[in-house]
């Protein structure tokens, strides 16, 4: 498990501007994100990335500065407790690579 403690608070690159809103949710929904997510759930053993939960899974931004075209490094797996964590600026997800 990464201990959350020792990384630092997170950047405004993972946090989703506003004016994306209506685009992101569109996106989330199209074939091109579902098959990306799958491929990232894949590469992780279908496992939170911080925790190892199997449970409530989200593919997470690392950043939003290529959604729609970025590439897979630039996600990760997490449960929906660390994903909380993650956009409740606790730690920079970025320090993970």
């Amino acid at each position: 498990m990464i201990e959350l403690t020792r990384l630092n608070h997170a950047t405004d690159l993972n946090k989703l501007p506003v004016a994306l809103y209506p685009y992101y949710q569109d996106y989330i929904h199209s074939p091109e994100w579902q098959a990306k997510r799958q491929e990232r759930l894949e590469i992780d053993n279908h496992e939170c990335k911080l925790c190892f939960s199997k449970q409530n899974l989200h593919v997470h931004h690392v950043t939003y500065t290529m959604l729609g075209n970025e590439p897979i490094k630039h996600l990760l797996t997490v449960c929906h407790s660390c994903h909380e964590i993650i956009h409740n600026r606790k730690f920079n997800s970025e320090q993970l690579y």
